[in-house]
């Protein structure tokens, strides 16, 4: 009974939002449990750690020597933490889509970037109108 309960109680709790997104990762090239498909989420998460570190960099560094503006997104100034929130979308994606088709998977994050952009110019056209 004990064992029933807990098997129970787990498989509820993994219907929670953590659990949505690791279904989300599914591919359809692999077996649920195999190593490939393990290896195929492994490197989707990898990407995605990548990508936002590696844009925030990316943008820092185009901020300084590029255009010369110099700050932080907590101590300001102002331009700064402007230019480096209109520059950071544009990276990602640009990145995202670099480091995604690198690893071969460019069928799972074009339709990611796709849906990002379609998001933000949905809602700038609801403003608008």
């Amino acid at each position: 009974f004990f064992y029933f309960f807990i098997c129970q109680h787990y498989t509820m709790a993994t219907q929670g939002r953590l659990s949505k997104f690791f279904n989300s990762l599914k591919s359809a090239e692999y077996e649920p449990n195999s190593f490939g498909g393990y290896l195929d989420k492994a490197l989707i998460l990898i990407t995605f750690a990548v990508t936002g570190s590696s844009s925030s960099q990316v943008s820092r560094w185009i901020l300084h020597n590029i255009f010369g503006i110099e700050g932080t997104l907590l101590g300001g100034p102002n331009s700064y933490r402007l230019a480096a929130l209109l520059m950071m979308m544009p990276m990602y994606s640009v990145i995202l889509f670099t480091i995604g088709t690198a690893l071969g998977r460019s069928a799972y994050f074009r339709p990611f970037v796709i849906r990002m952009w379609s998001r933000l110019f949905n809602r700038l056209r609801l403003k608008s109108a």
